[in-house]
């Protein structure tokens, strides 16, 4: 797994290449918090991480500040034919950062989860 930590912009490698990417940021979602699948509501700060796997599929996670677990976003589930340019792997990584980028966005401003996140 190639990740990304994307909260400084750098685009910094965080952990060594292996198959697909992650990107990561550090978000503190306004209000209500962020809708999982299996946790609920979670409130305060966490992680957002956007994992591409590599049988064609984006999902987003989050995983509040102190905790082991990572819980997968309501909405938050994207196939390859929904990502513009997917046959190409580098244009794939860059539209699965743009979609990591929207969601940090998002989920930081106040929807509580990624139903709303269109890709085009």
């Amino acid at each position: 797994m190639r990740t990304f930590d994307t909260s400084n912009g750098t685009g910094i490698d965080a952990f060594a290449p292996v198959e697909g990417w992650s990107f990561i940021s550090g978000i503190e979602p306004r209000d209500g918090g962020v809708r999982t699948d299996d946790a609920g509501t979670v409130t305060g700060p966490m992680t957002l991480r956007t994992e591409v796997l590599p049988d064609g599929e984006a999902v987003l996670y989050v995983q509040p500040l102190g905790y082991e677990h990572w819980h997968p976003v309501t909405g938050g589930h994207y196939h390859w034919a929904e990502i513009p340019a997917a046959g190409s792997p580098r244009l794939a990584e860059r539209c699965a950062e743009q979609v990591h980028v929207a969601a940090t966005r998002l989920l930081s401003t106040g929807c509580t989860d990624a139903s709303s996140l269109r890709l085009h």
